[in-house]
Parts: C-alpha cells; sequence; structure tokens
C-alpha cells in the first residue's frame, strides 16, 4: 500500500488516498474529517501539516506493526537434527541473538541465550525457565512503554501506572 496525501487549497481538508491499487487516482482512505477521527482513536493530535501527519501516521504504522509481530509466538528459525552437536529448535529473533532450547541438555530446565556482546557466536548463558519467561515479559512490556512514548500516549493511573519504588541493587545509582 502507498499513502499519498493531498491537501485542498481552497478548503485546507487534506485527503489521504491509496494509491498502491493501481487504480487510477487511486482510492480515498480519508478525509480531514475522517483524519481526526481516526487520531483521535489513537490518541494523536491533528497536524495541519501533511507532512507531519505522514510523520505521525509512520510513528503509528510501526507501532501497530510492532504489535503485529509480538502477538503470537514466533516459531522456530530452524531446528537442528537429532545428530547435531546442539540437537533442537533454534531462534534468531533479532541480528546476532539466538535462542535455543538442547533437546539432549543434561539440565532440561533451561534456555540457551547468545546476544550480539557474546565473545565468541557458540557462547551461551543459560537461564532457568522461569527467569527467562520473566526477561521475556519485561522486555515485551518495556516494547509496550516505548511505543506508547513514540506515540505520545501518556498513562493516567490504573494497573498500568509505572510505581517509583526503590529497585535496590539492582539498578545502578
Amino acid at each position: 500500500m502507498a499513502l499519498e496525501f493531498r491537501q485542498d487549497p481552497l478548503t485546507g481538508d487534506v485527503m489521504i488516498r491509496n494509491t498502491g491499487d493501481g487504480g487510477p487516482g487511486g482510492t480515498v482512505v480519508a478525509t480531514a474529517t475522517e483524519w481526526e477521527t481516526f487520531t483521535a482513536t489513537l490518541g494523536a493530535p491533528r497536524l495541519e501539516r501533511p507532512l507531519e501527519m505522514l510523520a505521525e501516521l509512520r510513528r503509528h504504522v510501526s507501532g501497530l506493526l510492532a504489535c503485529i509481530d509480538t502477538s503470537g509466538r514466533p516459531v522456530p528459525d530452524h531446528v537442528n537434527p537429532a545428530d547435531h552437536r546442539l540437537p533442537g529448535p533454534v531462534w534468531h529473533p533479532a541480528p546476532g541473538w539466538t535462542v535455543r532450547v538442547i533437546d539432549n541438555d543434561p539440565m532440561p530446565d533451561v534456555v540457551h541465550v547468545s546476544t550480539p556482546d557474546a565473545m565468541h557466536p557458540s557462547d551461551f548463558a543459560a537461564a532457568r525457565i522461569s527467569a527467562a519467561r520473566r526477561i521475556a515479559m519485561a522486555l515485551l512490556a518495556a516494547c509496550d512503554h516505548a511505543d506508547a512514548r513514540l506515540a505520545g500516549v501518556t498513562f493516567i493511573g490504573g494497573p498500568d501506572a509505572t510505581e517509583h519504588g526503590d529497585c535496590g541493587r539492582a539498578c545502578p545509582p
């Protein structure tokens, strides 16, 4: 889909067209009034300049794509066969990152993680399943907060409110 923004010089209304369908002139996706409704739904202010609107729309789309990418559990990128030295499912969630479960591991309650900071590509840190789940959930929650900050959403109370407590020695001063 390719979006095109045009502003009517007489009325100032902004038309958003989907020009990726190959039709003449494209399909009108939203007018200025619909745009106000759309951005109000997402919590974004109405912007007067089309380029600002485009930047805002791109931020919202990237946030929505992030939600799509994390809405389900990813399947392994590959599964090493039983005769491999590290048999089992392997995920490569980001460049330099590898997450694996080793089928014949003497410690079956661990997940092995290698990060870009590892000294050697075969260096893995073993995390107990419960710790790995807490880390994954904390990363997901941090991404949600970063997406909200990017979209300009402010949390006001409720279960998502940030508690300003003391995390003790876990956080550096």
